[in-house]
């Protein structure tokens, strides 16, 4: 090696130059070498990396938790696909059926009853629906009021964190050409989900 100082050459294991004096400082590649050739590891630059992936992956899991519960615009589209659909059944299964079991239907665990017989209703009276919607749009959006959530807080037995009344325009096919129809649906987000309200079944038939 090389005398930083004047450039003389000294000595790998010289700890200073013979012609300037300036100290040799022994940190140079070749010694920071471990003896089987290889770098030594950098524990400190290790940790660092390990840090920082850690913290990356708990932002990952942070934003995928978020994102998990399902839109409200998810559920407004499958309530109305499914209606429209003639599967009122199916339509059920975007209420809040878990809380619905034990506070509104204890006595119908499956809640076959409660779909059989809004199953009767939807034949008698919106059965000619079936198959006729060609599109939809959401039209405006309202919260609800701290009133109207406590409501169905007490009704489900279940904190319902936010809520909104969506009012949509469905255009479906009729005779004589399209026909379009004002639709009210009222959704509630409970443990991070949107569901839609048990009440809005009856005005969705009624569409």
């Amino acid at each position: 090696m090389y005398c930083k100082t004047c450039g003389s050459r000294i000595e790998d294991s010289a700890s200073f130059c013979g012609v300037c004096g300036t100290p040799v400082k022994q940190k140079d590649e070749a010694a920071a070498r471990s003896e089987d050739g290889r770098r030594p590891i950098d524990r400190h630059k290790v940790v660092g990396i390990a840090a920082v992936a850690i913290a990356g992956l708990l932002i990952v899991a942070i934003i995928a938790s978020i994102l998990s519960g399902n839109s409200w615009q998810g559920t407004v589209n499958g309530v109305v696909t499914e209606y429209y659909r003639g599967n009122i059944e199916k339509v059920v299964d975007y209420m809040p059926t878990k809380w619905m079991k034990k506070t509104l239907f204890p006595n119908d665990p499956d809640l076959a009853g409660y779909k059989s017989s809004l199953r009767v209703l939807y034949d008698a009276f919106a059965g000619s629906t079936k198959g006729t919607m060609k599109k939809y749009e959401i039209v405006s959006t309202e919260k609800l009021s701290e009133g109207s959530l406590e409501l169905y807080s007490a009704g489900l037995g279940r904190k319902v964190a936010d809520g909104m009344k969506v009012n949509l325009r469905v255009i479906c096919r009729a005779e004589g050409g399209d026909a379009e129809r004002n639709v009210e649906l009222t959704l509630l987000k409970l443990g991070g989900d949107w569901y839609l309200a048990p009440d809005s079944i009856s005005g969705l038939i009624g569409a």
